[in-house]
């Protein structure tokens, strides 16, 4: 499991835990709509990813796709890190 990917699922168990949900079991291959995010718990991941990341491939037009796994959202951070330099000091995988 690459280290975006386990970021990825740190942080839905921390949003799921953040809002009192149940936190199942998360792998790569988890369907994202199972996961028991709902569209605003999904915007809060995909804002605190930017803030670990300094990316957010939704708003750069990246995403040609929507993600259905874990995996999938995993993976479209994976791709901007490889192609987007980073110089603000941010942690990237």
């Amino acid at each position: 499991m690459s280290d975006v990917t386990s970021t990825v699922i740190g942080i839905i168990r921390e949003v799921l835990k953040d809002e009192g949900q149940e936190v199942p079991y998360i792998s790569a291959a988890s369907l994202l709509e199972e996961t028991g995010l709902d569209s605003f718990s999904f915007a809060v991941v995909v804002a605190r990813l930017q803030a670990e990341y300094g990316y957010d491939p939704f708003l750069d037009g990246t995403v040609e796709a929507i993600p259905v796994t874990v995996g999938d959202l995993a993976a479209h951070y994976e791709a901007g890190l490889r192609s987007t330099p980073r110089t603000n000091g941010l942690r990237h995988a």
